[in-house]
């Protein structure tokens, strides 16, 4: 592991714990189906899952997800509008 990502983790987990016991959702946006990082990380911190992309939006069903078969300025721009 990079001493980037080790940084990078630092933070992620600094953040978590100043935040532990609030409702935290995970917005993944274009990302594939290979490699699951997002997914992994957020199991363990999160319990939702807002998965954003035009092609693979509904592939992990049942899994606390919400998927929005969009681009990602327009899910984003409708999820903005929703919160305003």
């Amino acid at each position: 592991m990079s001493e980037r990502t080790r940084q990078q983790e630092k933070i992620l987990h600094d953040w978590l714990d100043a935040h532990c016991g609030k409702k935290i959702v995970s917005i993944e946006i274009g990302a594939g189906t290979a490699i699951p990082s997002v997914r992994i990380a957020r199991s363990n911190n999160t319990k939702s899952l807002i998965r954003i992309n035009p092609a693979h939006y509904n592939v992990f069903k049942g899994q606390n997800t919400i998927p929005i078969k969009m681009s990602a300025l327009s899910a984003l721009t409708e999820i903005d509008k929703l919160l305003s």
